[in-house]
């Protein structure tokens, strides 16, 4: 499973200059690959609305943890891409 964050690109770009070079907006500003952070945006907001579901049924944070690396989440990536 890859690691969710902003790529580094679109850091290093923020910290030269925040306000010039802005592709698209969502979680982070993006000014390498609009297209993939759009995508991204997508993922973690249909990530956020399945979690928020959960929580709201009863499950608790320790529930909803989900493991990376090495070990495999309960979650399949099916479930969160859907």
């Amino acid at each position: 499973m890859r690691k969710q964050h902003a790529p580094p690109s679109d850091v290093e770009c923020f910290m030269k200059d925040p306000c010039n070079g802005v592709k698209c907006c969502g979680c982070w500003k993006a000014y390498s690959d609009p297209e993939e952070a759009a995508a991204r945006f997508v993922r973690y907001k249909k990530c956020t609305e399945m979690f928020s579901k959960m929580n709201k049924q009863g499950k608790t944070l320790a529930q909803l943890a989900v493991t990376t690396g090495k070990k495999r989440s309960r979650m399949n990536k099916q479930e969160v891409l859907a």
